[in-house]
């Protein structure tokens, strides 16, 4: 993709997966939690126990052997994803939380960490324009603020986001 189209597009995802995330939020029931094995369980409350520590580490890992005893459980892929989420793992952690979402498209706790994911996303991608000496990145970057200056305005005012034109 060439790089006057990734900020628009990553954008575009951007605000799609935060209205997504905030419709879904507002308008799903309550989610049902499948029953786990004992060992599973143990598991899960130990990850549990390590991100109330702010373990995230300890936490990934301890996730990561309750999904390979009990895989495509939501409950485990979501703090799964999380625990990664927190360890800097951003893309791997956004996989993560769509397979959650493919097995319960109701769970609005993923919705919420998958939009905060995609945020982190959008500044790494804001991070990266400010170190950027490409002649383009300034008015990337503006550009890039405006969109999540509508995203906002959207969230504020409860309506669809419309995201700027560009010109091409």
């Amino acid at each position: 993709m060439s790089r006057s189209l990734a900020g628009p597009w990553l954008v575009t995802m951007i605000a799609a997966a935060m209205i997504a995330a905030l419709t879904i939020s507002v308008l799903a029931a309550p989610s049902t939690k499948p029953e786990r094995r004992p060992e599973t369980s143990e598991l899960y409350a130990t990850g549990m126990e390590a991100v109330r520590r702010g373990d995230f580490g300890a936490a990934r890992e301890r996730f990561a052997l309750a999904d390979a005893a009990k895989p495509d459980d939501p409950d485990i892929l979501n703090m799964l994803a999380y625990a990664t989420r927190k360890t800097g793992k951003l893309e791997e952690a956004r996989v993560l939380y769509l397979r959650a979402l493919a097995l319960r498209p109701e769970f609005p706790e993923c919705r919420e960490y998958l939009g905060e994911c995609y945020l982190e996303l959008a500044w790494e991608q804001v991070e990266a324009l400010k170190k950027s000496t490409h002649a383009e990145a300034p008015k990337s970057l503006g550009q890039l603020g405006e969109a999540i200056k509508a995203l906002n305005s959207a969230l504020e005012s409860g309506k669809p986001a419309s995201l700027p034109e560009r010109g091409w």
